[in-house]
């Protein structure tokens, strides 16, 4: 193990490339010698010729010229940068000398070309002559300029003066001339099944628009989003007398997809998944969907209508019907649900959700079959910044739901669910191997019945894949005489994991969980949970990483708990 050590800053140990080194800035500047060690750093695990270094100076002439590239990024056009090679380190002297400033900003705009936003821009005199300020000046630029203008072709660049003398610049942006125009026709081409009108109505431009490519490229966009198309060939045509033609050539998708799958868990045994999809029942992106799952445990199946942009463009609404019958150890059950859901994307990471279902259940445990016929209206809040639902790698997720719930068959018997769950994702892509941090928490209470009041169906339970690995499926809470568990009305879990990527196509990953399920009708923070940890490998396929899972208990129960859970499924654990 190398180490990496930052002069004025703090020594973190790096499974990095290469022998140990140490900057040693004259002038104390902690966050700029982190971003210089993590430039390096970055460097020897990306830049695949450092591995035919065989000499500590080898890698010091060759990071000197990247320390004072960095340093130029950062403004100081003066610094030097002193290598000291030892027999298994560098030191590395640094002198940043004076940092350079922006002195003027300069637009240099054709008479014909609309710019009237110029105090909009963020870079402005006096600021530190950084790359990337100037690189994302030059970016706001050319978003300003299409925004004010209809113009075919939008090219943008600039021009840093220096003057070594003052240590100042002169930042001039540039754009080229070009035709001012609007849509012309806009025409669709290729499909067979699709309602080209339903097509239409999301593209979001029309003949006689101000021409613009953005919003040209956001109606591309908005036709894959459809599900409808696999992809699309662009052709415009040159101005003629002001309008551009729009050839939008589409080649649609298979709208129909026969799906299959499966999986294993220590305490479910294996499991087989088939489905049935279409997705453009009616020529305009409603979904159809049938689907089975088959276990020893338990069996389902559930159709599902979809239809998209209900009402608005962003809402859907869901119709669904299941018939499933369980085989627990805490209870047996069979039913029948009938339901709908609205589901409204309030923002880009923010949806609402709400609906109501119907549930007519017949449930055995310890005591006689009872028939329930629950009535009940879920609403809920979901906040996803995550990158990817079956592999986040960055970002966090928040749901928020209550659920108010009625016996149809016997009206004194009502309920209320509450459920908070959380989880964060951050990936430090500087280290080998990528580390992906993984958290997630989850909490929940049920008021206004007795546990022996609430269908036990419908008690939280705690323990299996989806839970704390390692315990049996919903083995977490007060066990009756027969150690099978009652469940609860309250509930506690956590998850934690360490996700490593080993390649494009591996993984490797180590857990904890813990959780259980309490009696009372609010979570018990001061109760001990029960602890499980372990390990796993993924592999990563073009859709969703394969996971592979083990896990032991940590708190074991005799003659209740197995040595360890095994679990195979497709998706990440959450």
């Amino acid at each position: 193990m190398w180490q990496a050590r930052v002069g004025y800053a703090f020594e973190i140990p790096l499974l990095t490339l290469g022998p140990e080194f140490e900057l040693n800035l004259q002038q104390k500047n902690n966050s700029l010698a982190d971003y210089l060690r993590e430039g390096l750093v970055t460097q020897r695990n990306n830049d695949p010729e450092f591995k035919l270094y065989s000499t500590t100076a080898r890698f010091a002439r060759t990071e000197q010229l990247t320390l004072q590239k960095l340093l130029r990024a950062k403004g100081y056009y003066r610094a030097e940068v002193t290598p000291q090679v030892l027999a298994e380190k560098i030191i590395y002297g640094i002198d940043t000398g004076p940092r350079y400033l922006i002195e003027h900003i300069r637009f240099d705009v054709p008479t014909d070309i609309n710019f009237a936003s110029q105090e909009q821009m963020l870079l402005a005199p006096n600021q530190p002559l950084e790359a990337d300020a100037v690189l994302k000046g030059l970016d706001q630029f050319s978003q300003l300029i299409e925004q004010e203008n209809c113009l075919f072709e939008v090219h943008a660049s600039y021009e840093a003066r220096i003057n070594h003398d003052t240590r100042r610049a002169e930042v001039i942006y540039r754009v080229q001339n070009s035709t001012q125009a609007v849509f012309g026709s806009i025409r669709l081409a290729g499909l067979s099944t699709v309602n080209p009108d339903y097509l239409r109505s999301k593209l979001g431009i029309n003949s006689g628009d101000c021409f613009n490519r953005k919003r040209l490229e956001k109606a591309r966009l908005a036709l894959l989003r459809t599900n409808l198309i696999a992809s699309i060939d662009e052709n415009l045509s040159h101005p003629a007398n002001g309008k551009v033609d729009v050839d939008l050539q589409l080649v649609e998708r298979h709208h129909k997809t026969v799906k299959a799958g499966g999986g294993y868990s220590t305490d479910e045994g294996p499991f087989t998944t088939l489905g049935w999809e279409h997705r453009n029942l009616f020529d305009a992106g409603q979904i159809v969907t049938l689907s089975t799952r088959l276990s020893s445990h338990r069996q389902s199946l559930e159709g599902v209508f979809t239809v998209p942009e209900f009402v608005s463009e962003d809402q859907k609404l869901e119709v669904f019907s299941e018939l499933a019958q369980e085989d627990l150890d805490a209870y047996e059950s069979k039913r029948l649900l009938n339901g709908f859901k609205l589901t409204t994307q309030l923002n880009p990471v923010l949806s609402l959700a709400y609906g109501a279902e119907f549930k007519f259940s017949e449930v055995i445990d310890e005591t006689d079959p009872e028939t329930f016929g629950l009535l009940y209206f879920p609403i809920g809040l979901k906040w996803d910044t995550t990158d990817n639902i079956l592999d986040s790698r960055q970002g966090w997720t928040l749901n928020t739901q209550w659920i108010p719930y009625i016996d149809m068959l016997d009206t004194g018997t009502h309920f209320y669910k509450t459920i908070i769950s959380g989880s964060a994702y951050h990936t430090l892509n500087q280290l080998p191997a990528s580390p992906t941090l993984a958290v997630k928490l989850a909490t929940g209470g049920l008021t206004g019945a007795s546990l022996n009041q609430v269908p036990s169906d419908e008690r939280y339970y705690v323990g299996g894949g989806g839970s704390v690995r390692g315990y049996n499926y919903q083995s977490l809470s007060t066990l009756d005489g027969n150690n099978d568990p009652e469940g609860g009305r309250s509930f506690n879990e956590i998850s934690l994991e360490t996700r490593l990527h080993h390649g494009p196509n591996w993984g490797t990953v180590w857990f904890v969980d813990g959780g259980y399920a309490y009696d009372a009708t609010l979570p018990d923070f001061t109760h001990t949970l029960r602890w499980s940890t372990g390990v796993g490998l993924r592999y990563f396929t073009s859709f969703a990483p394969l996971r592979f899972d083990i896990a032991w208990p940590l708190n074991r129960r005799r003659s209740i708990d197995n040595a360890f859970q095994l679990y195979i499924s497709l998706g990440q654990a959450f």
